[in-house]
């Protein structure tokens, strides 16, 4: 099984158990705090990510050092340890995210701009984008100067290119192919 598949059966199962708790939100935060400590703390996540090292000892080392992790995302990591899938936790939390935001109408989209845009243009796309999604959007920004101008945004593996970069490639392309832009019109 590849690590997308497995990520979002284990994320789904994560999701059930959140829905039926009504903590999603609080297990969203702590298994990316979870994740966060891992990739922070190399000792740990040797440990964790060693094969030759007994899940019993995995867990006694997680249930020493996090005692007071949530009892839930507890058990869901020493399932993860049992199954041996501990090393997908980080597109595991991933995904979970991605699910909750689902489940919450919440679309995340990142936008490059080659400048930071003020404020108020910030909330105008934001804004504009709510309306025609019809969802909360949550946007991400980042700076790329070699775009010259306008903007890129991406929804999932989606991207709209209004950027000068982009438009001038598309123009070099158009030109190479020897299309003007013209239309031709043919006559019966």
């Amino acid at each position: 099984m590849n690590e997308r598949t497995v990520a979002r059966r284990y994320a789904r199962a994560l999701l059930d158990i959140g829905r039926e708790r009504q903590n999603l939100d609080a297990l969203r935060e702590e298994l990316n705090r979870l994740v966060k400590l891992l990739q922070e703390n190399s000792d740990l996540h040797r440990l964790l990510a060693h094969r030759l090292i007994p899940a019993r000892q995995k867990k006694a080392v997680i249930g020493e050092i996090l005692p007071g992790l949530d009892p839930v995302l507890k058990n869901f990591l020493y399932l993860l340890l049992d199954k041996r899938r501990e090393r997908y936790l980080p597109a595991i939390a991933s995904e979970f995210s991605r699910l909750v935001d689902r489940e919450r109408r919440v679309l995340e989209v990142e936008v490059y701009s080659a400048v930071p845009l003020p404020e108020e243009i910030q909330e105008e796309l934001k804004t504009s984008l709510g309306v025609r999604t019809s969802q909360q959007v949550r946007l991400n920004w980042f700076i790329k100067p070699e775009l010259i101008g306008g903007l890129v945004l991406r929804v999932g593996d989606r991207v709209w290119d209004g950027s000068i970069k982009g438009r001038l490639e598309r123009l070099r392309e158009r030109l190479l192919r020897g299309d003007r832009g013209e239309r031709e019109v043919h006559l019966i």
